[in-house]
């Protein structure tokens, strides 16, 4: 991780971070929380690492190129948006005219990404401020991921309690 041009406050500690997907995660995409549908291995040094060549039988392993993007944007509709930053859009929407869309919004990042905010394809959902969102993974046909219809898996951490939880939704 720290070769990444940005690391999440609450990854920092790690130098890898490995996820491992349960089989049956598919048949429970409605559940509030996945995390117990995956294994997510965190690792604060890379020294005794232990290679493995493990093989799910839906979705192919593989790596992710690191982009830093400087225009990240949550969903406007989506969730994500600071409690404080959406009420003062609401207020410039209704004193100024602004539109977020038009005025503030310059794209959005629906794949892979770490850090910055989840791109939600629904309304979105939270584990509260003490466990942030982390990264998220998108529907990929290179690694023959389709979560559902182009959907996203989210992770947030809790790095007090040391906690993972998982969110998943999609069109």
């Amino acid at each position: 991780m720290k070769d990444l041009p940005y690391v999440p406050q609450a990854l920092q500690p790690f130098q890898l971070v490995t996820l491992f997907v349960h089989e049956n995660i598919f048949d429970h995409l409605m559940e509030d929380d996945l995390s117990t549908y995956f294994e997510i291995r965190v690792y604060t040094t890379l020294e005794n690492l232990v290679q493995r060549d493990w093989q799910h039988d839906r979705i192919r392993a593989f790596p992710l190129q690191a982009k830093h993007i400087h225009n990240d944007y949550p969903v406007w509709d989506g969730g994500g948006i600071p409690a404080q930053i959406e009420e003062d859009i609401l207020r410039l929407e209704h004193e100024e005219g602004l539109n977020y869309f038009d005025d503030i919004l310059e794209d959005l990042y629906p794949q892979h990404k770490i850090g910055g905010y989840p791109t939600f394809c629904q309304s979105g959902y939270e584990f509260g401020e003490d466990t942030p969102f982390v990264f998220q993974i998108a529907s990929d046909a290179k690694a023959q991921l389709n979560i559902v219809d182009n959907g996203n898996f989210y992770f947030f951490y809790n790095p007090t309690e040391q906690t993972w939880r998982a969110y998943c939704d999609f069109y």
